[in-house]
């Protein structure tokens, strides 16, 4: 599941849940480049977004198969099982 949403002009964020059967094949590597090739060929978008739990070494890989850097950390940015988590924030440039 792909989700985008456009934040404002030029921007755009997406997040992305893969069923477990799906998970460590470069399926999301591979459905993520798509997303990201279409998005930059039909939108006036100029940047996409992401985040991941920083423990979410999986995801970050992913990320960064696909094109994104790691910006930085958004400290207690999700709150999950009673507790605030740091996420790391990714971004795709148009070049």
């Amino acid at each position: 599941l792909i989700n985008m949403v456009m934040v404002r002009e030029g921007l755009a964020r997406v997040g992305m849940i893969l069923l477990p059967e799906a998970r460590n094949k470069g399926t999301g590597t591979a459905a993520l480049s798509l997303f990201v090739d279409n998005i930059m060929d039909s939108y006036p978008v100029a940047r996409i977004e992401a985040d991941t739990d920083c423990s979410n070494l999986a995801a970050q890989h992913m990320l960064e198969n696909a094109g994104f850097l790691c910006e930085g950390t958004l400290r207690a940015f999700r709150f999950h099982h009673g507790f605030y988590h740091d996420s790391l924030l990714y971004s795709f440039i148009r070049e």
